[in-house]
Order: C-alpha cells, then sequence, then structure tokens
C-alpha cells in the first residue's frame, strides 16, 4: 500500500513539476516552445482524472503531442541547416531516434512486468520525459 501511495505521489509531483509555467507574450513562441502541452496534460488531469484510465488517456495524449512537437521542432531546426550541419542533424537524430525506440521497449517491457494499474502511468510518464529531454536540444537550436 505505501508503494502505491508513494507512486502517486511522484506521479503528482512530477505532472506538477512540469505544469509550471512562465508569462508568454508571444503566443508564436508559447506554441513552438512545449509549454502548452504541459497545460493541456494538467487541465486533462483535472477533468478526466479521477480514474487510472483517465489519466493514462491524458498522458497518452500528452505523449502523442510530445511525439508531434519534437517532430514539428527537427523539421524547423533542420529547413535552418545547411550543408554538414543539416548532414550532422540527421546523423544525430537519427541515432537518437534509435535510442528513443529502445527506450520504448524497455520501459514497456520493464513496468509491463509489474503488476498493478499505476505501471502503466509510470511507463508513459517515462516516455514523456525521454521527449522531453530531447526537445531542448532541438528547440535551443532553432532559437540562434
Amino acid at each position: 500500500m505505501k508503494k502505491i501511495v508513494l507512486i502517486t505521489w511522484m506521479i503528482v509531483q512530477t505532472i506538477a513539476a512540469y505544469s509550471q509555467t512562465d508569462t508568454y507574450g508571444d503566443s508564436t513562441t508559447y506554441q513552438s516552445d512545449g509549454k502548452w502541452i504541459d497545460e493541456t496534460l494538467e487541465q486533462c488531469i483535472k477533468q478526466k482524472g479521477s480514474t487510472n484510465n483517465g489519466v493514462v488517456a491524458c498522458l497518452v495524449e500528452a505523449l502523442d503531442a510530445w511525439e508531434k512537437q519534437l517532430h514539428d521542432t527537427y523539421e524547423l531546426l533542420y529547413s535552418q541547416m545547411e550543408g554538414a550541419n543539416r548532414i550532422n542533424l540527421q546523423s544525430s537524430q537519427t541515432a537518437w531516434e534509435a535510442y528513443k525506440k529502445a527506450q520504448y521497449r524497455f520501459l514497456e517491457n520493464y513496468y509491463g512486468s509489474m503488476e498493478g494499474t499505476m505501471y502503466k502511468q509510470i511507463m508513459v510518464s517515462e516516455k514523456i520525459d525521454v521527449l522531453k529531454r530531447r526537445f531542448p536540444e532541438l528547440y535551443n537550436l532553432t532559437q540562434d
């Protein structure tokens, strides 16, 4: 029982930490920096979060949004690059995609072998974290 309470607390803390926002003056920057995804996730959990399935559905929506946000940011950065920089970016992204696929597989196997409905929430949250670690690496370069 203590384990479930601890895991629930960790998920709530993670969501709260990621939902902290700054004041945005430019709506374009607001949309492109990905913060809107965390705000949408927070609202979704407030609406649907009374059940484990509701939280998982919200997290899956956030995962999909982060996948798209990351892809769009990569495409923007790619369009800004030329020559060797473009080739190196492509190579870096290809390697990162292989890492992401392997990490997702690891998380699915690891959490999939555990008993309890909370582990699906944790698994999807961990997948989101994989994307959120890569995002600033690409996004910050689009700002140069």
